[in-house]
């Protein structure tokens, strides 16, 4: 059992001689890592109306999880047709709706200079993680049923701020 973890010990300390070796000779390299690893989230903004589970209606090809921030873009009509619809932050400048009694998780903040429609009893939208969160825009946003899930952490805190609570 000694020699397997001599043997581990060894190949990790190969490995990370060897990463850091190529990184040195490529500083560039280094940098840009460094300078955008901190920002990983995508971008994803509505290209057409749809259903948000259909990477049709992305720029992206995909459809948004947890790290992206969404973009609704005005005159467009994103649909929520399932429980699976998640982002980081969201900015509504078109239309947001729900195809039936259905939930959409926000790991992020919601900002509503658009519409926002919610017309069943059991339209949620659930706002997660252990990060701060705000709800604001330009226009109201009448949740029909809000949750919010901020875990263990007495420091993250749901805001509603302007119009829209």
């Amino acid at each position: 059992m000694t020699k397997v973890l001599r043997n581990i010990r060894a190949l990790y300390l190969n490995s990370v001689h060897f990463c850091t070796r190529k990184l040195r000779q490529y500083p560039i390299v280094l940098l840009v890592l460094l300078l955008f690893s901190s920002n990983l989230n995508a971008q994803v903004t509505s290209v057409a109306s749809g259903s948000w589970s259909s990477g049709a209606t992305w720029s992206t090809g995909l459809v948004p999880s947890i790290g992206d921030d969404v973009t609704i873009s005005g005159g467009h009509i994103v649909t929520i047709n399932d429980n699976t619809d998640s982002c980081r932050d969201i900015t509504i400048a078109g239309t947001l709706s729900f195809a039936g009694a259905y939930n959409l998780s926000i790991y992020g903040s919601w900002t509503n200079n658009g519409t926002f429609n919610a017309t069943a009893f059991n339209d949620t939208v659930t706002f997660k993680g252990s990060a701060s969160n705000t709800i604001n825009g330009s226009s109201a946003s009448a949740f029909r049923n809000i949750m919010v899930n901020k875990g263990t952490n007495i420091n993250s805190v749901l805001e509603a701020l302007g119009a829209a609570h």
